[in-house]
């Protein structure tokens, strides 16, 4: 059965909100519909054999990228970047809660373990 981790919430609005603020532009609000999301599509079995948790954690990984605006090399040169990629790879996986994929992914396997940010 194929699952989709309904949708990761990154927080994208976040990262341009203070890279705004960097280039001289006001900060603004940043509420729930400024996040952008991405889904990201997984099967059961990926979830519970190292191959699968592999593949799951790179599709995260790949999501958080591209939400984040690791497309545009002013956004990815920065350091709100980083930390906007590394909060939502965080947030996906506390989501999925899949030890497997945590461990994948270079993570704690519970958010009680999870470094705070």
């Amino acid at each position: 059965m194929t699952h989709t981790l309904a949708p990761i919430a990154m927080a994208l609005a976040v990262a341009t909100t203070f890279a705004g603020a960097a280039l001289g532009a006001p900060l603004r609000v940043v509420d729930d519909s400024d996040l952008v999301t991405a889904k990201v599509a997984y099967a059961d079995s990926e979830l519970h054999s190292a191959d699968g948790a592999r593949a799951v954690a790179q599709r995260i990984r790949t999501a958080a990228w591209e939400v984040c605006g690791g497309a545009r090399s002013t956004v990815r040169s920065g350091v709100r970047f980083q930390q906007c990629r590394s909060a939502a790879i965080d947030r996906a996986l506390a989501t999925l809660s899949a030890p497997m994929v945590s461990e994948a992914a270079g993570r704690k396997t519970s958010l009680a373990e999870a470094p705070i940010r």
